[in-house]
């Protein structure tokens, strides 16, 4: 693999090789996340998991009533994350908790079809999808829709 060339070639020798990689460290959990059909879109996580995630919110969003949290069973999207981030660590990036806050409807919509900029409603700094390091920043410039739960 050559240096910093950026050509085509290189980045799907990159791809290439992180992939064996993931599928090395992680294969038992992709493997039971890949194939397990009976899974839901969303299930329950355990109490610890519930607490580390009510834990990292609350240090940014003291004030958040926290209903519910839910794990995401999208393995295809799982895996393009982890290729992703193989490839961003290979050239040094480091990766970093961000939020995302939106209504409940579109939660579920993002995650048949991803994160879309040209569905947002309210576009203060312009158009496109926003994420913050924190929550309670993330929620204040949120769309609202009325009767929706938000979701983060």
């Amino acid at each position: 693999m050559s240096g910093s060339s950026g050509s085509r070639a290189d980045k799907s020798e990159l791809t290439k090789h992180a992939a064996g990689h993931i599928l090395q460290r992680a294969s038992p959990f992709v493997v039971h996340q890949m194939y397990d059909s009976n899974r839901q879109l969303l299930n329950n996580v355990n109490s610890k998991g519930y607490k580390k995630i009510e834990q990292l919110v609350k240090n940014t969003f003291p004030t958040c009533d926290i209903k519910q949290i839910r794990q995401v069973h999208a393995p295809q999207m799982y895996g393009m994350y982890l290729l992703s981030k193989e490839e961003f660590r290979a050239q040094g990036v480091q990766e970093k908790l961000l939020y995302h806050v939106t209504s409940e409807s579109s939660a579920l919509e993002s995650l048949e079809s991803g994160l879309d900029w040209r569905r947002t409603e309210r576009a203060k700094f312009g158009c496109g999808v926003s994420f913050s390091s924190d929550a309670d920043y993330a929620n204040y410039y949120a769309n609202s829709h009325l009767g929706e739960g938000i979701i983060i």
